[in-house]
């Protein structure tokens, strides 16, 4: 655990080096919100309100603050470290685990990784929902990110807890904003805004030069392409939802309709998995 430990302390050192992103949304809604102003009614939010709660209640006890922010957010970067090395070390041995977070320390920061956004807020719950292949972690990451909705099809078998996991998460979000007096509200900017009226408004799509597309898609084509290696044999656990990889390729998918690096913050910790997966087959395969 001393190297778990060194390697998680290494990851903070290099972005206590790394300039902090301050998006001014992390900061001015939750200090809106703890003064009186009420979500969608007196703000305009085109999210689901988990993270603006989570972060209404963190600087309701910590203040309202850069560094507190910092903490918050090195505290879901940590979490996630440890849950690759978790995850990783459980299925395919210890040295998988290690290799697998010197894999995202070493990508999580290149990927703008140091600063506070949904799609960082949402890579712990998705790694639980991963692990246990439960798709009950998936309602209260649809409640920080509405891209999760991409993720869907990896639990079609389990369609029937996603679906009631999902409408229990909405319905009782829908009951606090109903006793709120912002239910209207709430369902217009979350829901019918997202998904109906701004996919058709000028401007929704940013997909960027292919140069920046050259860069973020590097490493997994590279990830990508070992896979490919292991042999037709293989090719068919591609579409488990026990395979990294695949969870990495839907992930992925945050990156639309506005390309920015810090949206690939999902697929990079699928991606690390992915790469503690491929040692210990590529060690086994010598081995025979």
């Amino acid at each position: 655990m001393l190297q778990i430990g060194f390697l998680i302390a290494v990851h903070l050192l290099i972005l206590t080096q790394l300039r902090f992103e301050v998006w001014p949304e992390m900061m001015v809604m939750p200090y809106l919100m703890n003064h009186g102003f009420e979500l969608y009614r007196d703000m305009i939010a085109p999210w689901t309100p988990g993270l603006m709660w989570i972060l209404q209640g963190w600087f309701w006890l910590t203040g309202l603050t850069v560094w507190n922010l910092k903490v918050l957010t090195w505290i879901i970067i940590i979490s996630t470290d440890v849950l690759i090395y978790l995850i990783a070390a459980k299925r395919w041995g210890k040295i998988s685990g290690m290799i697998s977070l010197i894999s995202f320390l070493l990508l999580q920061p290149l990927f703008d990784g140091n600063g506070l956004w949904f799609d960082l807020a949402v890579v712990p719950l998705l790694l639980l929902a991963f692990h246990f292949n439960n798709p009950l972690f998936l309602a209260p990451t649809f409640l920080i990110k509405q891209s999760v909705v991409w993720l869907f099809p990896l639990f079609w078998r389990q369609w029937k807890r996603l679906t009631l996991g999902v409408i229990g998460a909405i319905g009782l979000s829908m009951v606090w904003f109903w006793l709120k007096g912002a239910l209207g509200d709430y369902w217009f900017w979350a829901y019918d805004f997202t998904f109906r009226l701004f996919p058709r408004m000028p401007g929704h799509l940013d997909l960027a030069a292919w140069r920046q597309w050259a860069l973020a898609l590097t490493p997994a084509l590279i990830v990508g392409a070992a896979a490919l290696l292991k042999g037709k044999k293989e090719w068919g656990k591609f579409f488990s939802p026990s395979c990294p990889l695949q969870w990495a390729f839907w992930s992925a998918l945050f990156i639309l309709p506005r390309f920015g690096l810090f949206h690939f913050q999902p697929a990079i910790a699928f991606l690390a998995l992915e790469i503690g997966s491929l040692y210990k087959y590529y060690k086994s395969y010598n081995n025979y």
